[in-house]
């Protein structure tokens, strides 16, 4: 999933068959953003509040902001 200029990976837990994939079922493993000479990432190590990709990718976003200056 593309949340501006970061790419996340989320992780749908198995759903039954024709259902749509349930938002508490769903985490985000991880995100990154990559740009020339410098790549941000950050990896999740479990589930607890990490749901919200848009999230995940604003605290990646800051980040970047203060490593790219």
């Amino acid at each position: 999933m593309r949340v501006g200029a970061v790419q996340c990976l989320v992780h749908n837990d198995p759903a039954a068959p024709g259902s749509p994939a349930d938002p508490n079922q769903t985490y985000v493993m991880n995100c990154q953003r990559t740009g020339p000479g410098l790549t941000v990432a950050v990896r999740s190590l479990g589930a607890d509040g990490n749901r919200d990709p848009a999230k995940i990718a604003s605290l990646l976003e800051q980040a970047w902001d203060t490593l790219s200056r």
